[in-house]
């Protein structure tokens, strides 16, 4: 400020001394303006003067000024550094040293508060140290603007820029402005933080302002630094400590002038010293016996050398008194000037390594007396180069290989086992791999020649030898194989047998079994206790079997049968088990030996044959059936159960003569004929009456006979069943009967009815169709094409391709066309054909009716003649009514109650007229010429139009019409035609809406090219009628009901190149979907 003030200064000296150049430049005035003006001049120049010396004080003064602010600042800056410095000397954790450097750097500004947040090693930012007049929810919530690590933020006024809500908060409400945020890196470019300076009033920072957060951010990375790195340090000796702790390890610095050591902490606590009591050479001595001081001296005077020193000594421990064995390494220090200093070094605790070599010692010594007393052959190969040499052998080898075995001590294993190099493979793979082998071979011998089999062991001893052990094992193996057959020959028989052998050591209560036992039982491991194996049994049979074991322990037999349960598979087998006991001298029970008999087969084979036998009885009781047998030697009869209760007879017969008098008199005959058929072999079969002994009801029997012939092929027994079938003689009458009736009704109805099988490829026909189609019934059922000149081309394509989707497909199918019969007459025919549910390998048996309709053809031709002659008749009157309406409404007197009634007239003549237009429509439809307008329809506007037409209807029920469009189809049709559908349809939804506040919904929509419309109440059509739904006068529950709605909605529906289908899927809802023809994008609605 004081420098723009003397610039002013200078510049108005400046410009008085240019008005007094100026003044002095004009001449020849008068004398008094020439006196005026020199005085002018004068005071002018005088006053420049006096400025410019202003300006000169006050730029000296504002040097002065400068100077000392520069001073003022630099000594803030030495000052905040000197506090930084004094925060990393002071030993304190990092919230306080970053709290001192914080106090320090609010002191060199104290208009600028400052907060620091500490990056973590893991990435997390978090606020440590903050300046106290700021909230500590304003602090944290400055992390946010710290998000990118590395980055600086200037938030030049926090109440207008964009920032988090709860942030601008927090600032409001610490009276924040400004936010300065600079980031603080290390040297290799890492980010540690951020420093965070605030501002009350707003505005970005100024250079003065700039620096500060510079020198701020340089005084927290000097403390972050300082703090990562002690931390460093100090994780580096927790794991020095703990390594050495772990390692039983020390280590001591000695200084030879003071006499002072120093340890650390755990070799201190290991030798028995507290913490803090200090330690002396003679300390130290006095805990280290007197047969190792020369030791030390040694170690000494190695030190003095130069050299390092390492001995190996003994110490006491200063409590237990306990002999620790030591080693102790360590080297003097010099100075710059290469005189000596401290002896520094370690110290380690080797009593059990001590221990371990001691052991080692005596065990080879031990090693060494066991190798020669062993009876088993040794040998000991050391590697020596690339092979291996023989060193030692002990005497069980000499006696065994020979007396020369001993003159080849040192010879190589390669030319030792020349001939046999497996020996040599098998002693450098235990070598290299380090662990133990151990094979069974065919060894022979050199010098005699003999193969023997030998167990051979393999086993490193570090670091160079391998010991080879050889046992003779010939004789063993010999037997084992002599036992190894035995075994199998008598696992065979077990197994053959289904036996197991087991054996039961009383006193200790140990049993022990075959394998095949193992395997019946289905256990891998057998039990060894009575208790285990109990558990194998079936619950329900453990008391038979204990009570069998305690009868084998009296010296009884023990025998029994019971059940197990497999652990496995849960599987339950049937064991037969027998054991003799074994007595000793004094006649008391030691173990018990026995055999275990599968019998399981034959249970399930017992239990079969027993649940046939009963099956075979209720088979017979329900189907009234009984068996007998006749012995041919004896002339004895043995009737079955079934046989008594089917004739009543108890007791039963038991001879021929006295079996007739069961049969019917009329019959009598005729059985013993045909029973002597039978014994002769020329008869199986026979049917005949009998009186039940009980009832005196006559029942029809049929008889099955079969001879059985001995090992010498002569008969000796006759075998068979009777079979009560009085109620299948009567099904077969009133069956025949129904036929009849059947036949009666075709006839009579004029309907006939056949079958067609594709499988075998042929149809049955009954006797109304071949009167339908006037065929001889003796030449049978024709093939479809042998009538086919009786058919048009179209209706013969028609029923042809009909039955093929019926077949293949299962697709019902509903025809009616004109058969042409000979000499020109015409007879009309419908054809219903429904498919078989079940589809067999051809495909679908059909069932199909004919009926003759051709007096009704006419009947309705008839009718149809007077409709139109009706339909004519009457249009001439409504056109005059109509007229004469047009007429009337041209007056001018008429009131307004009178136009309504003249225009609910004209409503009344116009759909008088659409009705019989659509019966005229209708006609033409269904004789085929009719042909209707192609023309672009707006679905949507037509659906609109028929919506407000049909809108009193469903008002008087409280019904609503809902049309709902996606999109706006267009479709190819006529547009009357398309009114007149969609307007029947929607008039019988409304009718058939079961209650009053229903909807009735339009749905349109475009699908596969198709404009499809879909019209859903929530009515149900009766399942009655669901299949002849489109019928013509199908109708049911509608009073005044025509049943030619959904008629003549599918006929208008097919003349415009679409149709109408029935969906009754959704329980409760009934569908009606129409889909016509969409029209081109080119083509414009009508």
């Amino acid at each position: 400020m004081l420098l723009a003030v003397a610039a002013a200064g200078i510049v108005v000296a400046t410009l008085l001394a240019e008005v007094a150049h100026r003044l002095s430049g004009r001449g020849g005035g008068a004398g008094s303006s020439l006196l005026e003006s020199s005085l002018l001049e004068s005071s002018l120049l005088e006053l420049a003067q006096i400025g410019l010396l202003l300006a000169a004080v006050l730029v000296l003064l504002a040097l002065v000024i400068h100077s000392t602010w520069r001073e003022a600042v630099a000594s803030r800056r030495l000052l905040t550094r000197q506090a930084a410095l004094e925060a990393l000397t002071g030993g304190a954790p990092l919230s306080g040293m970053l709290a001192t450097v914080m106090r320090a750097i609010e002191a060199a500004r104290p208009d600028l508060p400052c907060a620091v947040l500490v990056r973590e090693p893991g990435g997390a930012t978090t606020t440590l140290a903050s300046t106290p007049g700021l909230p500590d929810d304003y602090v944290a919530r400055l992390i946010d603007l710290a998000a990118e690590p590395g980055e600086g933020v200037v938030i030049a006024d926090a109440r207008r820029e964009a920032l988090p809500e709860d942030l601008r908060t927090v600032a409001r409400r610490a009276g924040m402005r400004a936010i300065w945020v600079g980031p603080v890196i290390d040297a290799a470019g890492e980010a540690l933080g951020h420093v965070v300076l605030q501002r009350r009033r707003p505005g970005r920072p100024g250079r003065r302002d700039i620096e500060h957060l510079i020198e701020s951010t340089r005084l927290v990375r000097l403390v972050l630094d300082h703090w990562r790195s002690e931390e460093k340090m100090r994780q580096q000796t927790h794991i020095l400590a703990l390594g050495q702790e772990l390692a039983q390890m020390g280590s001591f610095v000695f200084d030879p002038v003071s006499g002072a050591v120093e340890t650390s902490g755990n070799w201190r606590a290991h030798l028995g010293f507290d913490a803090d009591t200090p330690l002396t050479v003679d300390d130290i001595f006095a805990l280290i016996p007197l047969e190792d001081h020369p030791l030390l001296w040694a170690a000494d005077e190695k030190h003095r050398r130069g050299e390092p020193a390492v001995i190996d000594h003994r110490n006491i421990q200063r409590h237990t008194g306990k002999v620790l064995h030591v080693r102790s390494c360590g080297v003097q220090l010099t100075d710059e000037q290469g005189r000596p200093g401290k002896i520094v070094g370690s110290v380690q605790d080797v009593t059990d390594l001590k221990q371990v070599t001691l052991a080692l010692k005596a065990s080879e010594a031990r090693f060494r007396d066991l190798f020669e007393a062993t009876p088993l052959k040794l040998a000991v190969w050391r590697l020596a180069r690339d092979d291996f040499v023989l060193e030692s052998i002990n005497r069980a080898s000499v006696a065994f290989g020979g007396t020369r075995i001993i003159d080849l001590i040192g010879i190589p294993l390669s030319e030792f086992y020349a001939d046999q190099p497996w020996m040599c493979e098998l002693v450098r793979g235990c070598h290299e791999k380090g662990e133990g082998v151990q094979v069974e071979r065919l060894y022979r011998f050199r010098s005699t020649g003999e193969a023997r089999h030998l167990n051979l062991k393999f086993a490193p001893l570090p670091p160079d030898t391998v010991l080879v052990i050889a046992e003779d094992i010939d004789a063993r193996i010999r037997t084992e194989h002599r036992l190894r057959e035995t075994a199998e020959r008598l696992t065979e028989a077990e197994v053959l047998a289904g036996i197991g052998a087991w054996e039961w050591d009383v006193r200790p209560d140990v049993w022990s079994f075959s394998d095949n036992w193992c395997r019946l039982h289905g256990v891998e491991t057998p039990p060894r206790t009575t208790e285990a194996l109990l558990t194998l049994v079936f619950p329900d049979d453990l008391d038979k079997v204990e009570s069998a074991l305690d009868s084998a322990l009296e010296g009884g037999a023990c025998e029994v049968t019971h059940r197990v349960v497999d652990p496995g598979s849960g599987a339950i087998r049937v064991m037969k088990m027998r054991g003799t006991p074994v007595l000793d001298d004094a006649g008391q029970v030691i173990r018990v030996r026995g055999m275990v008999l599968d019998i399981t087969a034959r249970e399930r084979d017992e239990k079969a044959l027993r649940e046939t036998t009963e099956l075979m009885v209720a088979g017979q009781r329900l189907g009234r059936m009984g068996s007998f047998e006749y012995d041919l030697n004896s002339g004895q009869w043995s009737l079955s159960e079934t046989w008594q209760e089917l004739s009543g007879w108890s007791p039963p017969p038991a001879t021929t003569e006295e079996l007739l008098t069961w049969i019917h008199p009329d019959d009598q005959e005729t059985v013993r004929a045909g029973f002597q058929a039978m014994l002769r072999g020329e008869n199986r079969r026979l049917e005949h009456r009998v009186i039940h002994v009980k009832s005196g009801e006559t029942l029809q029997l049929r008889s099955f006979g079969m001879l059985i012939h001995d090992d010498h092929g002569r008969p000796a027994r006759l075998r068979g069943l009777v079979q009560d079938v009085t109620e299948e003689k009567r099904r077969e009458a009133h069956l025949a009967d129904n036929l009849m009736r059947l036949a009666m009704a075709q006839q009579i109805a004029r309907i006939g009815s056949a079958s067609v099988d594709p499988r075998r490829r042929r149809s049955e026909w009954s006797a109304e169709m071949y009167r339908i189609f006037e065929r001889d019934p003796a030449l049978g059922p024709p093939c479809l094409g042998d009538h086919a000149d009786l058919y048009a081309p179209r209706d013969y394509a028609a029923l042809r391709d009909a039955f093929d989707a019926a077949i293949k497909q299962g697709t019902p199918f509903d025809l009616t066309f004109p058969l042409h019969m000979p000499g020109g007459r015409t007879k009309w025919v419908h054809v219903l054909g429904r498919p078989a549910s079940r589809r067999g390998p051809a495909g679908h048996v059909v069932h199909a009716t004919v009926q003759d309709i051709t007096e009704r053809k006419r009947a309705e031709e008839f009718r149809e003649d007077m409709e139109r002659i009706m339909r004519h008749d009457l249009r001439s009157p409504i056109a005059a009514t109509s007229a004469g309406i047009n007429i009337l409404r041209m007056a001018d007197t008429l009131t307004d109650d009178q136009r309504q009634t003249l225009d609910m007239m004209e409503l009344s003549t116009r759909r008088q007229l659409s009705l019989l237009d659509l019966s005229m429509a209708l006609y033409r439809m269904e004789a085929g010429t009719f042909d209707p307008a192609s023309e672009a329809v707006d679905l949507g506007a037509v659906l609109g139009e028929v919506r407000g037409e049909l809108a009193h209807l469903a008002g008087n029920s409280a019904a609503t019409v809902r049309l709902e469009a996606r999109g706006r189809p267009v479709a190819v049709g006529d547009p009357w035609l398309c009114r007149t559908l969609f307007t029947n349809l929607v008039r019988n939804a409304i009718e058939a809406l079961p209650g009053p506040g229903l909807a009735v919904t339009i749905d349109l929509a475009s699908e596969a090219g198709r404009a499809v419309v879909r019209i859903t109440n929530p009515g149900e059509v009766p399942p009655a009628i669901r299949d002849r739904f489109f019928e013509k006068y199908a109708t049911s529950g509608k009073a005044g009901g025509t049943g030619l709605g959904t008629y003549s909605a599918r006929l208008m529906a097919r003349a415009q190149g679409g149709a109408l289908e029935l969906d009754t899927s959704t329980p409760g809802q009934t569908t009606l979907t129409v889909t016509l023809p969409l029209a081109d994008a080119a083509v414009s609605p009508a």
